[in-house]
């Protein structure tokens, strides 16, 4: 049994590619050098990857390869994380908001803004969000000794709470 398993990883790893650069709203040709993606998450029930490039985050089916739906943010995406069920994707970027995005419908709105001061771009952040009808979503950048808070408003997104 156990080398059907890894046949089976074989076989997935070597299944072929997603061409990124389909995520954004420029031709290829245009696409400056160094431009990547930046992050990615595993959607927790479907074959779905999201990937972050440049300003835009956007899904692919892993099995088709098809490109499911594109948001831009307006600012580079540092990290994602789904919601437990799948419906809610989270964004920290670069400007230090947290946007949620409904995969349903590709809607985005900033659920935890920041507006504190900053004197450089946030390159790396700490997020786990809790499962359930009204998620939990903590987040903090490392070494730091706060952890801020969003929770559920009830109506499909999260608000910002505490510090």
């Amino acid at each position: 049994m156990p080398a059907r398993q890894d046949t089976e990883c074989l076989r997935l790893e070597a299944a072929g590619h997603v061409d990124c650069a389909t995520l954004l709203p420029v031709d290829v040709s245009n696409l400056p050098r160094g431009l990547h993606a930046k992050c990615i998450a595993f959607h927790p029930e479907k074959p779905l990857l999201v990937v972050g490039v440049g300003t835009c985050v956007g899904a692919f089916d892993l099995v088709s390869g098809v490109r499911l739906g594109r948001v831009d943010i307006r600012t580079p995406a540092v990290s994602l994380m789904f919601s437990r069920d799948g419906s809610l994707l989270v964004v920290a970027t670069q400007e230090w908001h947290i946007i949620g995005i409904n995969i349903a419908n590709w809607r985005s709105r900033v659920i935890a803004p920041f507006n504190e001061s900053r004197s450089a771009p946030l390159d790396s952040i700490l997020m786990t969000i809790t499962g359930g009808s009204r998620p939990l979503l903590f987040f903090t950048r490392p070494g730091k000794n706060n952890i801020r808070m969003a929770v559920n408003t009830g109506t499909g997104g999260l608000k910002k709470s505490t510090e």
